[in-house]
């Protein structure tokens, strides 16, 4: 659907899949699927990063979410996010930062550290990107 629609692929001229590791394993027992160490290309491995199959690099992930008891005789259903090119998009107002602030006591205690930062990420084309819902083998 995304080549169909000339969606840009990303590196290694493939679409990226962001689907939990239930479903993952299930694509896995495909003959086509390519587990990471068996990369013949030097690609530049993702975080999660699982294999290749059909055009698309697999991100493992248990953010997506799971509607526990949706599918047909209760089993669960899992949402799959297919990207291309251009489909997610960062805003920042602030680049994350170390900030150090009071209340402070007469003697410079009590000090609050920490990390602040303005920003988002998000669905930046909605062209670009494709969703379906899915169950597995694997039940409850």
């Amino acid at each position: 659907r995304l080549f169909r629609a000339n969606v840009g692929r990303l590196e290694g001229d493939l679409y990226v899949a962001l689907a939990h590791p239930d479903v993952i394993e299930e694509i896995a027992k495909s003959s086509a699927w390519r587990d990471v160490a068996k990369y013949a290309d030097a690609l530049q491995i993702l975080r999660n990063e699982v294999g290749i199959y059909g055009g698309f690099r697999w991100i493992s992930t248990t953010g997506n979410e799971i509607e526990a008891g949706a599918g047909a005789e209760g089993a669960n259903v899992y949402s799959t996010l297919f990207l291309g090119r251009n489909a997610l998009g960062r805003a920042t107002a602030q680049n994350p930062d170390l900030m150090i602030t009071g209340p402070f006591d007469k003697l410079g205690r009590f000090l609050n550290i920490g990390w602040y930062g303005v920003l988002e990420y998000g669905i930046a084309d909605p062209n670009c990107s494709w969703q379906i819902l899915s169950g597995t083998s694997f039940g409850n």
